[in-house]
């Protein structure tokens, strides 16, 4: 399985890039703590290329994208939701 994660562009260094990577960061830890509880050693790849996201028809971030699919996007998904969407 490929693991996406889109963590978004920073466009300026102020509070609102702060709190994109604070949500990125909590996003890839619910997902490797989701992947260890489901025996997975899957690397995650971080997308932040403004076009490839926008391929994705991402339009607010953090996104997930497993394998090519958005499993969500504009939130940050807990634990229990990743292990729902890797199935």
């Amino acid at each position: 399985m490929i693991i996406e994660l889109l963590p978004g562009i920073e466009f300026s260094r102020c509070i609102s890039v702060i709190y994109v990577r604070s949500l990125s960061n909590e996003l890839e830890a619910n997902v490797k703590e989701a992947l260890a509880e489901l025996g997975m050693n899957t690397t995650i790849d971080h997308v932040t290329d403004f076009a490839q996201i926008a391929a994705y028809g991402v339009m607010s971030t953090p996104a997930l994208v497993g394998d090519g699919k958005v499993a969500a996007y504009g939130k940050v998904l807990k634990k229990d939701e990743v292990s729902e969407n890797s199935h």
